[in-house]
């Protein structure tokens, strides 16, 4: 297989191929890194950052990084700049690796940074079809983070209010994309021990939640490990 690489935002050289996830009205612009094999592969949803909705170019390096490892990879733009249907949004990359005939449908993972961090752990306490969750930088809680930069950085606090709403006024909207109010709160279990725990809290019903099970996050670093 030959890669052309082109140049994306930002001058980056993407080597992934581009596809367009389609369900219902919602359209999700996908780059996919396949790995040269015939066999069945284990594979990544890999979330990126930022309050955009193109940022997914930008996850190229990781990417690339696994389709070498021989894993088939899948980076996907969000539906908006808001994180509320980021859950929805990973949950809909899953059923698009389930549709891919070189996917082993028991080895998912999803891997995020930032805000895609915190997509992939709400993620992952939801839909049982993700095997294993890797996060980097992942925003746990947002109403700490704005709470400390009133004091430390008053004027970087504007970026993220101006993303997500006053901290005052939207509190419910905090509470339901932060993923210390539902996910890191509900997990009692480590990469050793089992347990159970009560199925974390959403107030949409969305795809994910829908088909979502008791489960826990062993609590183990940023990876959580089965």
């Amino acid at each position: 297989m030959s890669i052309m690489p082109r140049t994306g935002v930002g001058g980056i050289e993407l080597t992934g191929t581009d596809e367009l996830l389609v369900s219902g009205d919602v359209k999700l612009p996908l780059m996919v890194y396949r790995p040269e094999t015939i066999l069945r592969v284990p594979a990544v949803v890999v979330c990126s950052g930022g309050i955009g909705t193109g940022m997914f170019e930008a996850m190229e390096w990781i990417g690339r990084s696994l389709q070498r490892a021989g894993v088939l990879a899948v980076t996907i733009s969000w539906r908006g700049s808001s994180p509320e249907f980021d859950v929805d949004d990973a949950s809909l990359a899953a059923d698009w690796l389930a549709s891919q005939n070189n996917v082993d449908p028991n080895r998912i993972a999803i891997f995020g940074m930032s805000r895609g961090g915190n997509a992939a752990l709400r993620t992952g306490a939801l839909d049982p079809r993700f095997k294993s969750v890797v996060t980097f930088g992942a925003l746990t809680n947002f109403l700490q983070m704005i709470e400390r930069l009133a004091l430390y950085a008053p004027g970087r606090r504007k970026l993220p209010v101006n993303w997500l709403g006053d901290p005052e006024t939207h509190r419910d909207f905090y509470e339901r994309v932060q993923t210390i109010s539902w996910t890191l709160l509900s997990a009692r279990s480590s990469c050793t021990t089992g347990s159970t725990t009560r199925t974390p809290r959403r107030s949409s019903q969305s795809a994910c939640a829908r088909r979502s099970s008791t489960r826990a996050i062993p609590m183990f670093s940023s990876t959580r490990c089965r």
